[in-house]
């Protein structure tokens, strides 16, 4: 691509002149849609780009569609990521939506950083509408990040329960493990999020998994002083005598930090350090 070409093209991209760039790609067919721009100054995500990349990102659907058409390739990365990534990490529902049914584009490329779409729309909080719209499409609901963690690790520490509800319907696993050696239902201990554990439990996460240092959701939640995901847990078949590495059994995790969790617990009729 000749450089001014190139540069008027760009030009018409950023300013979402929809018409100027059908007129410069059916002028010059042997325009490079697919290369990496760059004149020098960075976006500002602070990297280079493809023009169908920002287009997506810009949400300007009518350019993406001319420049499909003109043959730029819908799964073709940027540096940071695809044209779908670039559309779901700013939003652009309209966007993700016409890649997706009309470009047919593949939900489960990856960016550089090892995500998917996917994770890039629960790691940033998008509304459901985007999950749903993914997960529809194909989307990977236990495809794993770089670090090891699924989508459903990501939804249940943000705290989405219409996320965490539309990855557990499509099939996610409640019982999977990150690299971290910590499983979602340890996750949603930790995060104090009880919804997420009722859910879980419900779809058949085990309560009485262990990490790698032999703690159980039980050991987590008692020493979170957390009595009501504590009697969930109990509940639901956690097992109040599995001791940890260190030889410690939930109740005396709790002990040091809440006497009164032991007391409330006995109110319940639960016999926490029955031995």
């Amino acid at each position: 691509m000749e450089s001014s070409t190139r540069d008027r093209l760009w030009q018409a991209v950023e300013r979402g002149d929809c018409e100027r760039v059908r007129e410069l790609c059916a002028k010059t067919r042997r325009l490079d849609l697919n290369g990496i721009y760059s004149t020098g100054d960075r976006d500002d995500l602070g990297c280079e780009d493809t023009l169908l990349c920002r287009a997506a990102e810009l949400g300007q659907i009518k350019t993406v569609k001319t420049l499909v058409s003109a043959g730029a390739l819908v799964n073709q990365p940027s540096v940071v990521g695809t044209p779908l990534s670039r559309a779901v990490s700013r939003g652009r529902l309209a966007t993700v939506k016409f890649l997706l049914q009309d470009c047919r584009a593949d939900p489960n490329v990856r960016d550089r950083c090892g995500h998917s779409p996917l994770y890039s729309a629960i790691a940033l909080r998008w509304s459901a509408p985007y999950v749903r719209l993914l997960v529809d499409c194909g989307a990977h609901v236990n495809g794993r990040c770089s670090s090891g963690s699924s989508p459903l690790h990501w939804a249940i520490v943000g705290k989405d329960r219409e996320t965490v509800e539309i990855l557990i319907r499509s099939g996610a696993d409640v019982e999977s493990v990150g690299y971290s050696g910590f499983s979602v239902l340890h996750w949603a201990v930790r995060a104090r999020n009880i919804s997420a554990v009722g859910m879980l439990l419900e779809a058949g996460a085990s309560p009485n998994c262990q990490d790698m240092f032999g703690e159980t959701p039980l050991h987590w939640s008692a020493r979170q002083q957390k009595t009501d995901i504590l009697i969930l847990l109990v509940e639901n078949g956690a097992n109040m005598q599995i001791r940890n590495k260190w030889e410690e059994r939930p109740y005396d995790v709790a002990l040091p930090f809440n006497k009164e969790l032991i007391k409330v617990l006995m109110e319940k009729h639960i016999d926490f350090y029955d031995i």
